[in-house]
């Protein structure tokens, strides 16, 4: 099963891409062996067949676009950063859940 990590910097609207990534499939945490890992705010997760770094880029880029279509000048988002890799092998600390 592929495993994509996604991190990106928005402009504005942070929480409104957050919560579209989520309704997308996309996960700020993931579990293993019974220990939930929390990511980075910017970070989101996205696992299954067929997840690819290809494919979760374009889902970002998706994300933005669904969202600024019909917003307001000021409410525009631009996309500032964001790589998506495949990972396998991985060290990390659990970290606080979000919203703590």
């Amino acid at each position: 099963m592929a495993q994509v990590l996604l991190t990106y910097d928005v402009s504005k609207r942070h929480p409104d891409v957050k919560a579209a990534l989520r309704k997308r499939g996309f996960f700020d945490y993931w579990n293993s062996n019974d220990v939930t890992y929390n990511l980075p705010n910017t970070t989101m997760f996205k696992q299954g067949e067929p997840v690819t770094s290809r494919s979760v880029k374009e889902e970002m880029e998706a994300v933005v676009a669904e969202l600024n279509r019909g917003a307001f000048l000021n409410e525009i988002i631009s996309l500032q950063r964001c790589m998506a890799v495949e990972f396998t092998n991985w060290s990390g600390i659990t970290g606080l859940a979000h919203g703590s």
